[in-house]
């Protein structure tokens, strides 16, 4: 991951005007936040304008830290922030940045060749580029932003933690290189196993779990489960987290908290071989206020909107990582700062899988499954614009690479490609939250995630609690949505690589006639048993086990 910054200014501009300097010293010091690892800048002279190129590097990949900009035999410029997770093939020892400068220098200035270039790569990626045969400047980013898969992006780090990166003393490295924002619930939960399996035996995971100031009459309190029911055992879980982590300060135990030394736990038992560090994250009043004044509110604009504050907030402190340490030997360190590189997040499950409650009343409103497949449309398209983007900012500010397993490229064309009835299933006999995101919830049953498998649909800034701090009725849908007149144009539009066509959808079903419970009769997620869920006809093409969806 890098920082990268290109200015043009006239020369009359560069003699007098003095308030170019200080806009240089800004973005520099925001950008060395975003790479720790090295930084260097280059100006030169262009008929009549002043060009000025300034980029900072987080060493992700390649055998040594590749400095920026990049310059070729020929004096090419390359200023590149991105990853190269499939396309092209790169030498294990290769970084990114050298393979694609070395690429586009053989170009020899073809634009056609530049752009198919740019098109092959698979994962995230922005870029500015100077041809100095052509004098042409080209500079652009991914289309829409995507990244790729926790499998991909959990194997391709450096041997080495932030810590340990620059020490060259340090020759095997076993401080946690990849950590998890994690509330405990579906997403999160299903990523940090999803790591267990991919991340070095010998290297720990950091759960990092942010919490706000709440009152004692808001800690929530576990509810007994009923006799007989599948989950009964859910209380022995927290109990035995309790025992095992130091007692909480009570003003912190929120939901995201309470559920989260759940998952921990769970995750424990799963993986007994692994080590996984459950960070709590407190952050008082006092340095939310310090802290949004003082940066998380550059970070977050354009966006302003009270949900975007409570949302940038709450992720720019969980990205910082500092806090108090658990481990699986329980043994606990206060003033614990997270090592890792890479932060992965679980945006776009939501989007993805129709984990919105919007989704079950644009189902029962409309009755047909056409709306629900239009939503679930619109809210992918925007998502680049309404949420990557701020969240990239908040995170890389911390110097750790924020990255998007859900959001994979090959993942989103699977998902996609399903008819909307195979990815969501808002039914009024299902309790709430347990339709939404219901391929997900199998998937963690299966895994053995019994608590993340049943908890229910809760926002970040809901389940830290930093909505109490904030406007109590701000609603997700009220950010505002992307304005394409406002979306910044490249030079070059690189289009997305061709595809093959996607399989003939089956037939979208109408809705299921079944009526929805009464509400004495209706159960909430604790007390859901996933054993005798039935489904409708149209649910077996999922290839689940019989007693999934036994009919």
């Amino acid at each position: 991951m890098c920082g990268i910054l290109c200015l043009f200014s006239s020369e009359e501009c560069c003699e007098k005007n003095n308030k170019l300097l200080s806009l240089k010293s800004h973005f520099k010091s925001s950008i060395l936040k975003r790479g720790p690892d090295c930084s260097s800048e280059l100006e030169f002279n262009l008929e009549g304008w002043n060009a000025y190129l300034f980029a900072s590097v987080l060493g992700l990949q390649g055998a040594e830290i590749t400095s920026q900009p990049a310059i070729d035999e020929e004096g090419n410029l390359l200023l590149w922030n991105g990853d190269v997770f499939g396309g092209p093939t790169i030498p294990p020892a290769t970084s990114d940045t050298t393979f694609l400068s070395q690429s586009l220098q053989s170009t020899q200035g073809s634009q056609k060749d530049i752009v198919n270039i740019l098109c092959s790569v698979e994962g995230p990626w922005s870029f500015v580029y100077w041809n100095r045969s052509t004098k042409e400047l080209w500079f652009g980013r991914d289309p829409l932003e995507l990244k790729t898969a926790v499998d991909v992006r959990c194997k391709l780090q450096p041997a080495k933690c932030k810590s340990c990166n620059n020490a060259a003393e340090v020759l095997a490295c076993r401080h946690s290189r990849v950590a998890v924002l994690f509330s405990g619930g579906l997403d999160s939960t299903i990523i940090a196993l999803l790591a267990h399996f991919c991340v070095p035996s010998g290297s720990s995971i950091d759960l990092i779990n942010v919490a706000f100031p709440c009152s004692q009459a808001q800690v929530p309190r576990t509810k007994s489960k009923k006799k007989g029911s599948k989950f009964a055992e859910e209380p022995a879980i927290i109990d035995t987290i309790e025992q095992q982590l130091i007692q909480s300060d009570p003003s912190y135990e929120t939901p995201d908290r309470i559920t989260g030394k759940a998952s921990f736990s769970e995750l424990v038992k799963i993986a007994p071989d692994r080590e996984f560090n459950f960070v709590e994250v407190n952050v008082t009043k006092d340095m939310l206020k310090l802290k949004r004044n003082e940066c998380i509110a550059d970070l977050i604009f354009p966006l302003n909107s009270i949900l975007d504050d409570s949302l940038g907030c709450a992720l720019w402190f969980a990205a910082r990582g500092q806090g108090i340490k658990h481990n699986t030997a329980g043994t606990s360190e206060k003033g614990y700062e997270s090592p890792a590189n890479v932060l992965l997040l679980g945006m776009g499950a939501d989007e993805l899988l129709g984990g919105y409650s919007k989704y079950r009343k644009q189902f029962n409103t409309n009755e047909d499954w056409s709306s629900v497949a239009k939503l679930l449309a619109h809210d992918l398209a925007v998502i680049p614009y309404r949420n990557l983007g701020r969240d990239d900012r908040v995170v890389s500010d911390s110097g750790r690479q924020p990255r998007f397993p859900f959001l994979a490229e090959n993942f989103v064309q699977f998902i996609v490609n399903l008819p909307a009835h195979l990815r969501t299933a808002p039914f009024g006999f299902l309790p709430s939250g347990a339709g939404e995101k219901l391929l997900l919830r199998l998937a963690a049953f299966r895994l053995g995630l019994k608590v993340a498998s049943t908890a229910p649909k809760r926002a970040l800034q809901f389940g830290s609690k930093i909505a109490n701090l904030e406007c109590k009725n701000e609603m997700g849908h009220n950010c505002p949505p992307a304005a394409p007149g406002n979306i910044d144009h490249t030079v070059v539009v690189c289009t997305p690589r061709d595809t093959k066509q996607p399989p003939p959808q089956t037939p979208t079903p109408k809705r299921v006639t079944q009526q929805p419970l009464g509400r004495a009769e209706r159960t909430t997620m604790s007390e859901f048993d996933w054993q005798k869920l039935r489904l409708p006809c149209h649910a077996t093409n999922l290839g689940l086990p019989k007693k999934v969806h036994n009919h």
